[in-house]
């Protein structure tokens, strides 16, 4: 084969690989192998009639969680390019009040409840017993000021009353157990990412 043609060859496998290394959307992280990510910042989410607390700490914009009614709202439509046939994951990423770090043993306990909704079928938003997922952090060792923790939701992908369909649109409320958990201070969200499996590489 000429060498000129394998150089061109060579060049176009670069452009491929480099238009797949990117999403290209500031909403969206690149991706690692197959798994996706799309972040919700929490200035991005709704905030509930009754509010969490926000407030810089740092760089970075945060929304603290310290009451049962404090609530987060958010949605998003199940990917097209999702696998299928397993969860996809809620993540959160939050600290602790600034200047009541945890201690050894402290938990805090965060809930969400969620439907999935066909808005082109004309499906009731209100349709199907919700589903919920609860998680629990617990401290290990004396905590740092302002220590960065990550802990994650399933939602499940064949659940009884909400499967996960591709095209239709999963509501969320998000908030913190907080009569339930031990830590007295607020826990203070900055970042929710949609974390699940592609089948292929494909930009959106």
């Amino acid at each position: 084969m000429p060498r000129n043609r394998l150089l061109l060859i060579a060049l176009l496998v670069l452009s491929v690989v480099a238009v797949a290394s990117h999403d290209g959307k500031l909403w969206s992280r690149s991706h690692d192998g197959f798994t996706r990510y799309r972040d919700i910042a929490i200035y991005n989410a709704a905030l509930g009639p009754t509010a969490p607390n926000l407030t810089v700490v740092g760089t970075f914009l945060v929304g603290c969680f310290g009451a049962n009614a404090e609530q987060a709202y958010m949605s998003f439509e199940v990917p097209d390019d999702w696998v299928g046939g397993e969860d996809i994951d809620l993540e959160i990423y939050w600290t602790n009040e600034a200047g009541d770090a945890l201690t050894d043993g402290e938990t805090v306990i965060f809930v969400i409840n969620y439907r999935v909704i066909d808005f082109d079928a004309g499906e009731t938003i209100t349709n199907g017993t919700m589903a919920t997922d609860t998680v629990t952090y617990t401290q290990s060792g004396a905590g740092t000021n302002l220590e960065a923790h990550e802990i994650g939701f399933a939602l499940d992908w064949d659940h009884a009353d909400q499967p996960l369909v591709v095209g239709q649109r999963v509501g969320i409320i998000f908030n913190r157990v907080a009569t339930a958990d031990t830590y007295s201070g607020d826990a203070c969200i900055e970042m929710f990412e949609i974390k699940y499996t592609a089948n292929d590489f494909t930009q959106h």
